[in-house]
Formats: structure tokens, sequence, C-alpha cells
């Protein structure tokens, strides 16, 4: 579809949308926006000069727009639309914005319940070190890029493909990596089976000489394959994948493997990552980018925010933020954490009430080996509770093992107050979640500066 060339965002400060209306900046086109509250995001599009107003008001649609683009999050009654309405302006998803874009690039798409952030990071550090120039949209910032996009005059384009809310069927590309399929987002879904459906149905569309780049290992995925008629490509620890991993040494501070008789070195933890740097190798190498000239891009990607992140260090109390909030992304950090040789008191916020009542089970046996759990109440990202409250997440935790050492400190400030009293030098506090979980982060590590530098704090 051809996009209209002045556009105004609804709530332009979000990962998806910053991205978006960055890289349309970029391309030429007329952007504005508004958004709820000033953010790190919003300052960097103002900064490029975009007129972006803070607050929702018919009056800041401009009179030159020519459609208005929304996320899912943005309620139908949100007064711009209203207003856009009443001029009959279209309203465009920012999935049909993306796949414009993607539509005039060599583009990839990453999809996949776990991992997209990453993978798509990892891809793009191998195309920018090897000059391919791409053009870059994330879900999460990458320090390396300053942000969560890039607008490159190479042929390429990367993106997320969000599975979330079934709008990855509005994208276009010609690789698409799937990194893995499990139940998530359920307000969306009957269950998972809907979900590999959805995903087949955006595969199934994609144009002629397209491929896609799948972890055999994973469930989900095998049942997605046998559904797909586009030529596929396997990655993964089976011996029966195309690029099958081999040699892997897991460690503190990265990881190396092996891969096509390549061996890989990385600056990030985790079996899943060292899956993650397979996916984006293989891509690029469908793309031209051979596993050997892959090597440095994937050496130079050193994380993206908010995935193991660490924040800070006093006393030998180290404080590291990670997004995961689902069961098996849980349990993957809690494994690349458990390489570092700590205690580990993870601090957890459960994110959606729909998550939480769908998954609770799942929930309360993802955190074996720490040596304390402090739960937070649930981050409802706009949904309304579902009689299923962080509470019984921690019930069921003791009720599966009365004594595993699980506290609940509804409010933020009560889970400072315990980490405070309980932990000790050495330890690793790990923040887990994809809501606000990380605004512990800086008002612990300024009371443990307190308590363990207190003549540091006077001078």
């Amino acid at each position: 579809m051809k996009c209209p060339q002045n556009l105004h965002f609804i709530g332009i400060g979000g990962a998806g949308m910053s991205a978006v209306a960055y890289v349309c900046h970029h391309e030429g086109m007329r952007v504005s926006g508004t958004d709820a509250h000033a953010s790190p995001a919003v300052r960097r599009l103002q900064g490029l000069g975009l007129p972006v107003e803070i607050g929702h008001h018919a009056a800041h649609v401009p009179l030159e727009a020519q459609a208005i683009v929304v996320s899912t999050a943005v309620p139908r009654d949100n007064p711009e639309i209203v207003e856009a309405e009443r001029r009959g302006l279209p309203v465009m998803h920012r999935s049909e914005v993306l796949g414009a874009l993607m539509a005039q690039k060599d583009s990839f798409a990453v999809t996949g319940t776990h991992g997209k952030t990453t993978t798509s990071g990892m891809l793009s550090s191998i195309l920018i070190e090897a000059g391919k120039d791409p053009s870059v949209l994330l879900g999460g910032d990458l320090p390396s890029m300053g942000g969560n996009a890039r607008a490159g005059k190479g042929p390429h384009l990367v993106a997320e493909a969000d599975e979330s809310d079934k709008s990855l069927v509005n994208l276009c590309a010609r690789i698409v990596i799937v990194t893995n399929l499990e139940g998530d987002h359920l307000e969306h879904y009957r269950d998972l089976d809907e979900i590999i459906d959805v995903v087949a149905k955006f595969i199934n569309a994609l144009p002629q000489g397209s491929s896609v780049v799948a972890c055999i290992d994973d469930a989900g995925v095998k049942k997605l394959l046998a559904n797909v008629r586009v030529p596929v490509v396997t990655y993964g620890l089976s011996d029966s994948a195309d690029y099958s991993i081999d040699a892997i040494e897991l460690k503190a501070t990265g990881s190396t493997f092996q891969v096509r008789g390549c061996e890989i070195n990385l600056q990030v933890s985790g079996q899943h990552n060292v899956l993650n740097a397979t996916a984006a190798l293989a891509a690029a190498d469908l793309a031209g980018v051979a596993p050997q000239e892959s090597r440095l891009g994937l050496f130079s990607f050193t994380g993206v925010k908010r995935r193991f992140q660490t924040v800070g260090q006093v006393a030998g109390v180290t404080v590291v933020d990670d997004y995961a909030h689902h069961p098996s992304e849980v349990k993957a950090t809690l494994a690349a954490a458990r390489l570092l040789g700590r205690p580990i008191r993870a601090v957890f916020q459960p994110h959606r009430h729909s998550r939480l009542q769908a998954l609770i089970g799942e929930f309360a046996t993802s955190f074996s080996g720490v040596s304390s759990l402090t739960v937070l109440s649930t981050y409802s990202a706009g949904e309304a509770p579902r009689g299923v409250d962080a509470g019984a997440l921690v019930d069921l935790v003791r009720s599966i093992d009365p004594t595993f050492p699980v506290n609940y400190c509804p409010q933020m400030s009560q889970a400072i107050e315990y980490l405070l009293e309980s932990v000790a030098p050495g330890d690793l506090v790990l923040l887990l979640g994809a809501g606000d979980v990380y605004l512990v982060a800086q008002p612990l590590l300024g009371a443990l500066e307190s308590r363990f530098n207190p003549a540091a704090q006077s001078a």
C-alpha cells in the first residue's frame, strides 16, 4: 500500500510507534505526534525537530495531516481519533505504515514469542559491521544505535514483527525469522493454535522469493512449519538443523559456540542468546553476508536496554534489570544469571492480569534456585483485574514449596525496604518484568550506598 506523506502519530512515544515515526521522518515524510507523557523517545523525536505535544487533544491534530497512526493500545474514543474521523482522515495501524516502509526495502522481519528485540539487534549489528547501512526498527533501545531506530541508506531494513495483536499480517518481508512460539498475549488470542495460524497466514502471504529462518528446537515452530508454503532454513541445537550449533561454552561474560565450522564469540550470556545469534547469522547468510563476516557484528553486540542490563553496583551488590515477563523468559534469564555464581535475589513484577491468569502455574515454578523472590503487584498495562492477583502467585508458590523464600511486597517501597534489610555483598538483585519494575533500581542503589558507604554520602 502507498502511505500518505503527512502522518500524525497518537502515542508516538511507544516503542513501536517511535521507531516507525523516526524512520518515516528520515524518509522525508512530514511527521507529528502526541503522547500522554514525556519520555526519552519523545525527546529524541523532538530533538529532530518533530512537533510532538504532550497530552491528547483534538487541536493537536495538524491541519495538514493526511492520516492518523495508532497502535492497538490507543482507545477509539481518543479525542484525536474522534477529530480525525470528523475530518474524514484515515486511521492507520502502526503496522500498516511499517509494512509500507518494509515494502520499499529488502526487509527482514523477526517474530516469535521471545527474543525478537535481541535477535533483531544482533542482525542489525551484523549488517552495520558488514557495511550494509540498514534501516532498523526495534521494540527496545540498542545503546550502540542510541535508540530503537536507525535510518540507513542501504538496501536492507530490519524490523520486529510483533505477533501480540495479530497486526504482523500487515507486514512485508523477504526473510522472516521465527524464534519460538508459545502461548502468550491471550487477551488477543484463543490459544497457541490461533497464534500459529496467524503467523502462518503472515508467512504464506509473503512475496515470491521469500524465505523463513526457524528454530527447529521449538515445539510451536515445528507445528508452524507444517503449515507454511515458503522455503524454510532451520537453526538450533538439533543435528538436523541447517545451521546446527555445537561446541557451546556458556560463561558469565558471554558465550562461545560453533556453527557451520565458524567459531562465534558473544559478549552476552545465556544459551537463549546463542540461539538468537544463530538466527541472525542464518538470516544474514541468506542475504549474502557469510558466517565469517557475521562474527564481528555478533561480537560487537553488547545487548539491548532492559535485557540483562547492569544498572549499578554498590559494595558488591549488583542490580540487573531484565524485561523477562513470560515463564520461559524468566527461566532463560535466571539460567544466564546463575552463570555468575552469585546469590540471586529476584524481584518479579507480573505484567498484565491476563498473562498472570493464563500462566500462573508456570510462573510459580519458574524461580527455582533463587535466594529470595520478591513479588510486586501486577502491572496492568491498562487491563482490568481478572480475579487472579500477584498475591495469588505468592500463595501458589508457597503451596508448592512452603520453604521457598518468597515475599509479597505490593508496593515498590516495600520491596526496597525488604531488600535493604536482606541483601549482602556479593548478591545479585535481578529485576524482572515488562512494566516499571526498573524503577526499583535507583532508589535501591541509593539506599544501599547510604547503608554501606555512609561516609561517601556525607562527603
